[in-house]
């Protein structure tokens, strides 16, 4: 008994050893966490916020923009900013925050986006707890207050009470039954499966171990790890991420075909998924004319390489000020999700039923 003891006393020193980030190049420690995503880190909670902040051009900024300056759509929302100030002060003291929870076991995603603002004699907060199911491609939403006001003016009068306290339900087969028999399913688990494997693939001195910051000890990191988003980078990511993504597509074709979906569906809609990744993802630079320039992300990971949060953080000149954009986000409750909004079985609405009810009000009018 003694001896067995000391061997699993043993083993489990050496499976934290190996577990250790210590001694590792950044891109090693990133290869780590890409795969720690897609195996025991599957299930998690997830918080962040994305907000603006604008400030003044510097004399040589100033300078600069005069001669050589390249706009850009948030180049553009700065300089907006800059000459309608109250709506620049609104913008500053928004915030877009994003929660939820992911369970790939399970097949569940929870997204609550909210907006909210805490300006002067301005308080404010909008919520729309959505839940993806993956068991039978479903979406449940629960929707602000709003919107079934503004339908109550579009349904008949039975359905006016149900949209203020039950959420809508909508299906693939709710859509069409030429969509529920299309591989969505297997195209949305390869894009995951792609979105952490193309990290693997990128250039190794991309990656940087960068000062540990106030984010990293809010978040429970160890490590702190940047990357710049610039053009090439962005074309080296999502090249591997369509090879991956054909990769993983092919494989659970095989491993996990889907019922009522045949060869020619997968093979129509892996064609279909290359044409346009070619056109819109590796060969299309989307970040110039958005920022203008780079956009660098730092991935904080704790000692064992589980990623524990990142942040993005870029900044966009205009002619007139320059404007600070920032999302990051904390990844928590590794093991355990807590699901939030839990949709009561048989107690929502479904598409076909609000479309239905549509219909009849038309109708009765």
């Amino acid at each position: 008994m003694k001896t067995m003891r000391l061997l699993w006393a043993v083993m489990a020193i050496s499976l934290g050893a190996c577990s250790s980030l210590d001694g590792k190049t950044a891109h090693e420690m990133v290869k780590v966490s890409a795969q720690r995503s897609l195996t025991q880190d599957s299930q998690y909670n997830f918080a962040g916020e994305m907000q603006v902040s604008g400030r003044e051009l510097t004399q040589e900024e100033l300078s600069r923009a005069l001669t050589d300056h390249k706009g850009s759509l948030v180049g553009m929302a700065a300089d907006a900013m800059k000459e309608y100030p109250a709506m620049g002060y609104y913008l500053e003291q928004s915030r877009i925050k994003m929660t939820g929870a992911v369970d790939l076991p399970a097949q569940k995603v929870e997204l609550i986006p909210e907006w909210s603002v805490q300006a002067r004699n301005d308080h404010a907060s909008v919520r729309m707890p959505i839940l993806f199911d993956g068991n039978d491609m479903s979406v449940t939403v629960d929707m602000p207050v709003a919107v079934p006001i503004i339908l109550n003016f579009l349904v008949e009068p039975a359905m006016r009470a149900r949209l203020v306290h039950e959420p809508i339900r909508f299906t693939l087969a709710d859509a069409s039954k030429k969509a529920s028999q299309q591989p969505i399913k297997t195209a949305i688990q390869a894009a995951w499966i792609a979105s952490s494997r193309a990290y693997q693939d990128m250039p190794a001195e991309q990656f940087q171990l960068l000062p540990l910051d106030a984010f990293a000890q809010e978040s429970g990191a160890k490590y702190r790890i940047g990357l710049q988003w610039t053009a090439q980078n962005q074309q080296a990511y999502f090249k591997a991420f369509t090879h991956h993504w054909g990769l993983a597509f092919d494989r659970l074709q095989q491993e996990q075909p889907e019922p009522n979906v045949n060869a020619q569906a997968y093979q129509n809609l892996r064609a279909a998924m290359m044409k346009w990744a070619q056109k819109w993802l590796i060969e299309e630079d989307w970040l110039e004319p958005l920022f203008g320039q780079n956009v660098m992300r730092n991935l904080y990971l704790d000692g064992k390489g589980r990623l524990v949060g990142y942040r993005d953080y870029g900044q966009s000149q205009g002619k007139k000020q320059v404007l600070n954009v920032e999302t990051r986000m904390k990844l928590f409750n590794f093991g355990k999700p807590k699901f939030s909004f839990q949709p009561v079985a048989g107690k929502s609405i479904s598409l076909a039923e609000l479309l239905k009810s549509i219909q009849i009000q038309r109708t009765n009018k």
